[in-house]
């Protein structure tokens, strides 16, 4: 005759296969590398633009990000959104590098202004 058929594995049967399962460890390790390397330090940028004013000659602007090592985008009341260069500021360019090294030290003098 035979073994009766086999039931479905129950809920905690489904749920411990698929936590002691190596690939799902993997996904997890992946998912928040990618989450810290990524999407947390883009909220830290917005939570930073929100919260430093910086003073201008006539008002008060909010640098919403850096553009390059000596360039910002700044948020201010009346005028909207504007490019500022910091003067006084000798960086390599990001976006027309001449060669590696320089574009490696503007991906660097970006993060220090953060």
């Amino acid at each position: 005759m035979g073994l009766p058929p086999r039931r479905p594995p129950g809920l905690v049967t489904r749920l411990l296969r698929r936590v002691l399962n190596p690939t799902f460890y993997l996904k997890a390790v992946i998912g928040l590398a990618l989450f810290g390397l990524f999407i947390l330090p883009a909220i830290a940028d917005l939570a930073n633009a929100a919260m430093k004013p910086v003073q201008a000659a006539d008002g008060s602007c909010r640098i919403l990000r850096v553009v390059d090592g000596d360039t910002v985008t700044l948020m201010c009341g009346e005028e909207g959104m504007e490019s500022a260069r910091l003067v006084g500021f000798d960086t390599p360019e990001k976006f027309s590098p001449r060669c590696l090294a320089e574009f490696v030290a503007a991906e660097r003098a970006a993060w220090a202004l953060r």
